[in-house]
């Protein structure tokens, strides 16, 4: 039964990585953008697929993992990683619930061809706020991974 934890575990955890982690690499450029109509336009085009499948992808990394921490409590080593790396994507989560969606919500009632003039202000709190999000669960995932390639099926 763990096995198949696992697999959800990893598999949803790295899901929801690749959006947060391919988000940062990619859109480099948008960052330093000087136009808040571009800026605008991009960020309501993704929020509105992230806004749909990131919910299910954070949804189902922190239970599977929460279960495979359970599963793996025989083992303290085991436990103790699966533990921390549930504490990281939980954290994933409530940054991007306390932080970012806020702001995401705020920008999809902004007019593309006019951003507030706070836009840029809004941008950098939001690409910080990114940032500090896509650390936590890219080390949790480093984490879960780790717990599953040296302990396996415990």
């Amino acid at each position: 039964m763990i096995e198949f934890f696992q697999f959800v575990a990893v598999i949803s955890t790295s899901f929801s990585m690749g959006v947060h982690l391919g988000t940062w690499l990619t859109e480099a450029p948008l960052r330093e953008t000087r136009s808040g109509a571009l800026f605008t336009e991009v960020q309501q085009g993704r929020d509105r697929v992230a806004a749909r499948i990131m919910p299910v992808l954070g949804n189902a990394a922190i239970l599977s993992v929460a279960v495979c921490a359970v599963l793996a409590r025989a083992v303290p080593v085991a436990f103790a990683l699966s533990l921390l790396a549930l504490v990281l994507i939980a954290g994933d989560m409530v940054v991007t619930l306390v932080g970012n969606v806020p702001i995401n919500r705020q920008i999809q009632r902004w007019k593309i061809d006019a951003p507030p003039p706070e836009w840029a202000k809004l941008r950098d709190r939001w690409e910080k706020l990114h940032t500090i999000r896509t650390l936590l669960i890219v080390s949790g995932f480093v984490l879960l991974v780790s717990t599953v390639v040296s302990f396996g099926v415990q």
